[in-house]
């Protein structure tokens, strides 16, 4: 079995049911991972569909709900991760760095539709942009 770290934009987008859905349902034969910040970052980008008025509240709550269901381990930031996202610091922001920070410690590959984010960390980890 092989390890995935999944970023806010594609567990959004798998959450609502958009995007390349079918393909992130296929790797979940594959260990899902992500930095702990991940809920903060999901629930904004809910936030921010809602107050745009593509998402209703109560769909961003069941979506709330969906997220806490995903089998996907949560990595907490330790100083040895700090560390190496602040030394990313010059390509990528530290909430970037810590999805790549923790695709380097599983040893797996970063699953994005941040292309930009892709380009910044392709030469560090394996990337699949969706």
């Amino acid at each position: 079995m092989s390890e995935v770290v999944l970023d806010a934009s594609v567990v959004t987008d798998l959450l609502i049911g958009v995007g390349q859905v079918d393909r992130l349902v296929e790797m979940s034969a594959q260990r899902w991972h992500a930095p702990a910040h991940l809920d903060v970052e999901v629930t904004s980008a809910l936030r921010g569909l809602v107050l745009g008025g593509h998402l209703s509240p109560s769909r961003a709550v069941d979506a709330l709900i969906d997220l806490a269901d995903l089998d996907i381990r949560r990595w907490p930031m330790d100083l040895a991760s700090a560390r190496r996202v602040l030394a990313l610091r010059d390509t990528m922001t530290a909430y970037d760095a810590a999805y790549v920070v923790c695709a380097e410690g599983v040893d797996g590959s970063l699953v994005t539709r941040d292309r930009r984010l892709a380009r910044a960390c392709a030469d560090l980890v394996d990337t699949v942009v969706l």
